[in-house]
């Protein structure tokens, strides 16, 4: 019982640091859920593990959900930063023992690049509100869903809304463009798309 209490405690600081890591510490800054916990399997942890150490993780105020993405909160970030500058000192969740355990075993995991990071590491480059960002994740994870002979396109033209979304005078034609493609293969993401395109247009 000792034992898998300890594990947990491990869990449960191997999914803050991940999520750490690929947000880079940014409370604004989205990761796609599904991805996230099935990036857990090359560490020996279990998707539904790693589900379940975030849900703990969330119920002490130090990441939350955002309907099928997840976040950091401002406490996760003090708690990772304090382990990491004085590793052989408790943390207000964490004891020293499960830190030096967690860096011996997992190490920390900022160069592991799963989807999600991938995807953020677009979404934080625009210079948005969180919610269009977490906008912009939910069309990925949607387009990743998409039948193969749909699914380049669909994610072609939501990397083409990111760029555009980088500029400071976005091409009205191409926004326009992207967003109309994107309708078509992805109809029920028609009013998260219709968002993103106006506050797009809002940069003119």
């Amino acid at each position: 019982m000792i034992a898998r209490i300890e594990q947990k405690k491990q869990h449960r600081l191997c999914v803050l640091n991940r999520l750490y890591d690929e947000t880079d510490g940014d409370t604004h800054a989205y990761v796609i859920g599904d991805q996230f916990f099935d990036g857990f399997t090359k560490e020996g942890i279990s998707p539904s593990d790693a589900e379940s150490a975030f849900r703990w993780l969330a119920d002490e105020g130090l990441a939350k959900f955002h309907g099928s993405l997840l976040m950091i909160k401002h406490q996760g970030v003090v708690e990772i930063e304090q382990s990491r500058e004085a590793p052989d000192e408790d943390t207000d969740h964490f004891p020293a023992a499960v830190i030096h355990q967690v860096n011996h075993f997992h190490g920390t995991v900022g160069g592991v690049q799963t989807g999600s990071h991938n995807t953020m590491s677009v979404a934080q480059q625009i210079n948005a509100p969180a919610e269009i960002i977490g906008h912009f994740a939910a069309l990925r994870e949607a387009a990743q869903r998409l039948p193969e002979d749909k699914r380049s396109t669909a994610i072609e033209m939501v990397e083409g809304l990111e760029e555009e979304a980088k500029l400071d005078k976005p091409r009205k034609g191409r926004v326009e463009s992207y967003g109309k493609t994107l309708v078509s293969l992805l109809v029920t993401m028609g009013p998260i798309i219709k968002m993103i395109v106006d506050w797009i247009a809002t940069k003119h």
